[in-house]
């Protein structure tokens, strides 16, 4: 298809070194692909729904995670540091505005860049938003959340790190497990946590193979944020506004989302005005066919409605 180009770079920021890829064509409108997590990394479904002759795609794997190095690092990786990330990605690409497209952790990462730096985003599709709240963690690692559905499975999990009295607890023991110097408890911790997050994405629990490296730096960082409340002081992306966003936002939420509840876009659809709300009959992957699809309409909405952004390299002191 002409226009159409691939390539990977890197980004250096702090200690890390961040790989990023453009896909599609160079002329369309910029879009950011944020991964989930955190720390899973940028996965080839995700550039599915888009189609790349009407658009720039900028994927990019944050700190740790995926191809970038060092791989599973913790020092210098807090959510503030991430989303300073994705506006230096944006000065070196040298794009003036763009749309955010993420999912679940990415989701979180995508509002707290449009609010901080509002003039850069065009407008905003978000699947299955994860607020990170204290209560989004308990509803994930405590005894009263999804662990209900799952009582069996949810015993196993909670018992290799030992008593703990709630979630926050239990995401806090299994973050000191995935940093033990035996490889034999770190993997058997990053096992369990895989197994646990299968089984709540899916629905599926068939049990994992060993983990690989990938998957143990994914784990280790997953943990690590969620220990310490995602660096939002459990008080999770704030919903209060000075003004009224201004930016367009698309929300596509599985009905059947076990991973992050419906609630949670919900409760953001109420506090932006004027953004769409669209619940559909899936669960929490991009991959299941309603979300793809809703996905695709979103996108191809914002698309039509977002004038075309050249591009040009802004100069280092337009920020």
């Amino acid at each position: 298809m002409s226009g159409i180009h691939a390539n990977g770079e890197w980004l250096e920021v702090d200690s890390h070194r961040l790989r990023f890829s453009e896909h599609g064509n160079p002329h369309a409108q910029p879009v950011l692909v944020i991964h989930g997590g955190p720390g899973s990394g940028t996965r080839g479904e995700a550039l599915a729904p888009l189609d790349l002759s009407r658009c720039r795609v900028i994927a990019y794997d944050q700190r740790g995670a995926g191809q970038s190095r060092p791989g599973g690092e913790l020092q210098h990786n807090t959510t503030q540091l991430l989303v300073e990330d994705m506006e230096r990605l944006r000065e070196h690409c040298g794009i003036e505005r763009w749309l955010l497209f993420a999912g679940s952790w990415g989701a979180t990462l995508a509002l707290l860049y449009a609010q901080r730096f509002e003039h850069r985003v065009a407008g905003l599709v978000l699947r299955g938003t994860f607020l990170a709240r204290r209560a989004d963690i308990e509803w994930f690692f405590g005894p009263r959340g999804v662990a209900r559905d799952f009582a069996q499975a949810y015993a196993a999990f909670s018992s290799l790190a030992g008593p703990v009295a709630d979630g926050a607890a239990l995401a806090s023991a299994y973050a000191a497990r995935l940093n033990d110097p035996d490889p034999a408890i770190v993997r058997d911790a990053a096992a369990a946590w895989l197994s646990w997050d299968r089984l709540i994405g899916t629905g599926k629990h068939n049990g994992e193979p060993a983990p690989s490296e990938t998957q143990i730096n994914a784990v280790r960082i997953a943990a690590h944020y969620a220990a310490h409340d995602f660096f939002l002081n459990g008080e999770g992306v704030p919903l209060t506004f000075e003004s009224p966003p201004r930016m367009p936002l698309a929300l596509v939420h599985g009905k059947h989302d076990r991973m992050c509840r419906p609630e949670a876009s919900e409760t953001l659809h109420v506090a932006w005005p004027g953004s769409i709300l669209t619940p559909v009959d899936g669960g929490h992957l991009a991959s299941d066919p309603p979300i793809e699809a809703a996905l695709r309409a979103a996108l191809d909405a914002m698309l039509a409605a977002s004038p075309h952004i050249a591009r040009r390299r802004l100069p280092s002191s337009d920020v």
